[in-house]
Formats: C-alpha cells, sequence, structure tokens
C-alpha cells in the first residue's frame, strides 16, 4: 500500500508493517495506524508517521540509548491489549520535542509508547505516580550554557 507523508512523500509499504493503535493517540484518537520510519544511520531514533493523516508524524526515540536507568512495568492489561507473549517482542520509545532543534529536545518519558513488534499492535501508555517527565532534555545542557556563558 502506499502511505501519503506531508515530510517523506509517498511511502510504499506492506501492510504487514503497519502497527495498529487501538485507541489512537491521546489527542489523535482518530488515526489508529502508523508506520515507522527509520532515520538512516541512527537505529535510535524514528518518525511515526500517520498512515491516515498525512501530515500527523512524531520524532520518536529509543529511551534506553539515552537514559541508562529508564524503567516501568506494563501492567497485565496493558499486556493482553497488546497480546504480549515474550518480553522480546516488546519495543519501547518515547516521542520527542524537537522545535529548537535535536539538541535542545525534549522527552516525554511519562507517557513511552510499547510496540508489540510480532503483532504490530501498538499503545501509548501513561506512568502513573513516575519521576519522569514530559520535558525531560535529552541532551544535558553544555556546563557554560547552564551558567549563562
Amino acid at each position: 500500500m502506499i502511505v501519503q507523508t506531508a515530510n517523506f512523500g509517498d511511502i510504499e509499504v506492506d501492510e504487514s508493517n503497519l502497527y495498529f493503535f487501538e485507541e489512537g493517540l491521546p489527542g489523535f484518537e482518530d488515526s489508529r495506524r502508523f508506520i515507522l520510519v527509520s532515520v538512516e544511520g541512527n537505529p535510535s531514533f524514528n518518525y511515526l508517521q500517520s498512515a491516515d493523516q498525512p501530515d500527523l508524524v512524531f520524532v520518536l526515540a529509543d529511551p534506553f540509548a539515552f537514559f541508562s536507568d529508564y524503567e516501568f512495568e506494563l501492567s497485565d492489561a496493558v499486556l493482553r491489549e497488546l497480546a504480549l507473549d515474550s518480553q522480546s517482542d516488546v519495543s519501547v520509545r518515547v516521542i520527542l520535542n524537537a522545535r529548537q532543534g535535536l539538541k535542545e529536545a525534549t522527552a516525554n518519558l511519562t507517557a513511552p509508547l510499547v510496540f508489540n513488534t510480532q503483532k504490530q499492535f501498538g499503545k501509548q501508555i501513561i506512568l502513573g505516580q513516575s519521576s519522569y517527565s514530559t520535558r525531560h532534555r535529552l541532551f544535558p545542557a553544555a556546563a557554560g550554557a547552564a551558567k549563562g556563558e
């Protein structure tokens, strides 16, 4: 199938590579089919492109590549909803806000995206009672910049 995108032009994808988000994403409930677009040469980043809305795309990052102590548990309800049978089928990404450029990018660690890579399901979960923020700096500010130099 052809997925029309505002940023990447038309992308030909096998329908088996579509991820289905049963509830969509918060604020974008009408968009339920997405594809992951790789960033060439950098497996820590992806784009999550809606297959339903050409102008809906998110920049994603592998949180474990940037935050070594990032962890959370999936509830039994989420495991069932995503039909997860094995830990090896799980992939986690977080949405980035990179409007100010990648050096200033922030990651939403309180609402990770969880993917079942075998059955092509996805869900954004909200971590309750966590110490994570919705705007966690991806790259720590340089020492000089932190002092206002």
